[in-house]
C-alpha cells in the first residue's frame, strides 16, 4: 500500500511591485523678487543721479554764455565750430521782438549772415526765475576765432545772450537719463514677474 507524500517545499513569495516615490519639485526662491527690487532701485538712484549732474553742468554752461545788457559790442571765442544761437533773456510775460538789431562779424572782418531762428528754444535763466531766455538769431561759426556782436539797440531790462544750440548739446543727456530710468525699472519689473509666475506653478 502506497504511503502518500506531501510537499513540504517552502513556496515562494509572489515580487513586491515597488512604489516610485519622486520627491516633490522644490518651489524656486524668492531671489527674483529681491534682484528685481536691486535692479530697479539702483537704475533709478543712477538715472537721478545723471539728471542731477546732466541739470547742474547745463546751469553752468548757460552761466557762461556771453551777454549784452546794453548796446555795445561783445567778443565771442569759438573754438569748436558749428552754429551758433543769439538768446534774448527776458521777463517771461513779456514776448521776444520780432526783429533784434543785431550784427556779427567772424574772425576774418567779413559780416557774417544772421538767421531768423522760428523753431521754438527756451531756457529758464539760472537764478533768475522770473526771466527766460528765446532763441531769436543763429549764425554760422565756420571758422575759429573771435566773432564780434554788435547789438545796436536792446530794450531795458532785457539782455543779449550768445551761445551753442542747446537742444542737441544737451538733449541726447535727457534722453539718456530718462531711458536708464524706465529701462532699470522695466528690468526689474521683468524679474520680478517672472519669480512670481514661476513660484506659482504645479510644484509635484
Amino acid at each position: 500500500m502506497s504511503t502518500p507524500t506531501t510537499n513540504t517545499g517552502t513556496s515562494t513569495p509572489a515580487p513586491r511591485t515597488a512604489l516610485s516615490t519622486r520627491p516633490d519639485k522644490k518651489r524656486p526662491s524668492t531671489a527674483g523678487y529681491w534682484v528685481g527690487t536691486l535692479v530697479a532701485v539702483l537704475t533709478t538712484l543712477s538715472a537721478l543721479g545723471w539728471g542731477a549732474f546732466a541739470f547742474l553742468g547745463w546751469q553752468a554752461h548757460v552761466e557762461d554764455f556771453c551777454r549784452l545788457t546794453d548796446p555795445g559790442t561783445a567778443a565771442v571765442s569759438v573754438t569748436r565750430t558749428g552754429a551758433r544761437f543769439v538768446y534774448l533773456e527776458h521777463d517771461r510775460t513779456t514776448a521776444p521782438p520780432s526783429v533784434l538789431p543785431v550784427t556779427v562779424t567772424g574772425p576774418s572782418g567779413v559780416e557774417v549772415p544772421l538767421t531768423a531762428y522760428r523753431a521754438e528754444l527756451r531756457y529758464d535763466v539760472p537764478n533768475n526765475p522770473n526771466r527766460v531766455g528765446d532763441a531769436v538769431l543763429t549764425f554760422p561759426a565756420d571758422e575759429p576765432g573771435t566773432y564780434a556782436i554788435f547789438v545796436a539797440d536792446i530794450d531795458e531790462g532785457t539782455a543779449v545772450a550768445v551761445g551753442d544750440d542747446l537742444l542737441r548739446t544737451w538733449a541726447p543727456q535727457v534722453v539718456g537719463s530718462v531711458a536708464l530710468l524706465l529701462g532699470g525699472l522695466l528690468l526689474g519689473l521683468i524679474l520680478v514677474i517672472v519669480t512670481a509666475v514661476r513660484r506659482a506653478g504645479p510644484t509635484s
